[in-house]
C-alpha cells in the first residue's frame, strides 16, 4: 500500500468548491472516511495531503473527459459532479452523480488507462 500511495502523481486531490481550502487535517479526516484509505495513518497520507491542488469549477464545466489520461485522483470537497459516458448511439449516459466526499478518477491513476468517463460539475 506505501508503494501504491507514493507513486500516485500530483497534484492528488481535486475540489469542486465554492469554499475555502480546507485545512490538511479536514483533508485528513474527509480521506479516512473513504473506505480506500480507512486505516492510513495520516503520515503516510501527508505528502499526498501537502501537494493538493485545490480547484474551482463552475456548474457546467468540463472536469474529466472520457477517453483522455488523466493524472490526478479527485476528492469533490462541496457541490455534485455528474458522471457520464456517450453511448455507441452516441447519446450521454448518466451513470451516476457523485457527491462531497467521493473521489474519482481512481481507473486513471492506479492502472495507467484512459478516464473511463466523463465527470462534469
Amino acid at each position: 500500500m506505501t508503494d501504491t500511495l507514493h507513486s500516485i502523481p500530483t497534484p492528488f486531490l481535486r475540489y469542486n468548491s465554492g469554499m475555502a481550502r480546507p485545512t490538511t487535517e479536514q483533508l485528513f479526516e474527509q480521506l479516512q472516511a473513504h473506505s480506500f484509505f480507512a486505516g492510513t495513518t495520516k503520515s503516510l497520507l501527508e505528502p499526498l495531503l501537502q501537494t493538493a491542488v485545490w480547484r474551482e469549477y463552475e456548474t457546467g464545466e468540463l472536469v474529466v473527459l472520457e477517453g483522455q489520461a488523466q493524472s490526478g485522483l479527485y476528492l469533490l470537497h462541496y457541490g455534485w459532479l455528474k458522471a457520464t459516458k456517450i453511448s455507441p448511439a452516441g447519446r450521454e449516459q448518466v451513470l451516476r452523480f457523485l457527491e462531497p466526499g467521493e473521489t474519482f478518477n481512481e481507473l486513471g491513476v492506479f492502472t495507467d488507462q484512459p478516464n473511463p468517463a466523463t465527470a462534469i460539475a
